[in-house]
């Protein structure tokens, strides 16, 4: 296996956990600490967020629209983490996901170039 494709394999596993937490998310809704704004734990945001995150993170598998779908992924992120903070949460999990779309684009870009 060369690099080029272990990198994509890597991809391909890193949308395969987005998606099923997203299809998590949507199906059961968001988990909010006691005393916290659990009525939009479930609401229909929750659920849009989440629908809208596993069309950007398949969209990610295709070379040619990693920019846009990892761009879309990190603002995905961004607002998940404020609505994770609202319910009581720690977001810590989203920059990590955030840090791995970067890496997955500037490798991406870097092997490509080389």
């Amino acid at each position: 296996m060369n690099a080029q494709s272990a990198l994509y394999l890597y991809r391909v596993v890193f949308v395969a956990f987005i998606v099923w937490a997203s299809a998590k998310t949507f199906a059961e809704g968001w988990a909010a600490a006691p005393g916290h704004a659990r009525a939009l734990a479930g609401s229909g945001h929750v659920r849009l967020l989440a629908a809208t995150e596993i069309v950007a993170a398949l969209a990610f598998l295709w070379p040619a629209a990693q920019i846009w779908a990892g761009a879309a992924l990190i603002l995905i992120f961004a607002i998940a983490t404020v609505l994770d903070l609202m319910m009581g949460g720690v977001p810590a999990r989203f920059a990590y996901y955030s840090a791995t779309v970067m890496i997955l684009v500037f490798l991406e870009r870097r092997m490509g170039a080389a």
